[in-house]
């Protein structure tokens, strides 16, 4: 093997030796970001938007009535 052919496969082995350290970097954050993204369904964190000035309050539930009976005059509101 001549000196230069020597050189130029030396030059080649570091270069490919580069990409690949930086495959296995990218690699490895791809794997970090997937370990967040693989998290239960208890640790993800639930979003909830601030309400609107026109909703109706979706805190208390609606009240329902109930046609009276003979004996009591009015309607009675059920919870």
């Amino acid at each position: 093997m001549s000196k230069e052919s020597y050189f130029s496969w030396a030059v080649l082995a570091w270069l490919q030796q580069g990409k690949r350290k930086k495959r296995e970097k990218k690699r490895e954050k791809k794997r970090e970001n997937l370990k967040i993204l693989r998290r239960s369904p208890s640790m993800i964190p639930i979003h909830r938007c601030p309400p609107s000035s026109n909703a109706v309050d979706e805190m208390s539930p609606p009240l329902l009535f109930v046609a009276s009976n003979k004996e009591t005059k009015g309607v009675t509101p059920l919870r």
